[in-house]
């Protein structure tokens, strides 16, 4: 129950479409966390993510002692360090 999607409704802030779970976002495409709809987490302030994947098994907390944001969100060290990940494992 706690991962289903309660709405998916553009977000005020963001300005996007996001799924939103009892608690944390759930994944798209776009997200910070994962592009799996399965997915569950919250892309934090600062750039700083957690999230797990079910269906993967895959999961990653990155938190920074500098909060800032990319201006790119693509460029941002958690996405960069979630790709790397990925990539090692063959998870994509």
């Amino acid at each position: 129950m706690a991962t289903q999607v309660q709405t998916a409704e553009v977000d005020a802030a963001l300005g996007t479409p996001t799924p939103k779970l009892l608690g944390w976002f759930g994944g798209y495409p776009g997200s910070g966390m994962s592009v799996s709809p399965t997915a569950f987490g919250h892309p934090g302030a600062g750039g700083n993510t957690g999230f797990a994947d079910p269906d993967s098994g895959f999961a990653l907390a990155v938190t920074k002692n500098r909060l800032v944001s990319p201006t790119r969100p693509e460029l941002g060290s958690a996405r960069i360090i979630e790709r790397e990940i990925r990539d090692a494992l063959g998870l994509r």
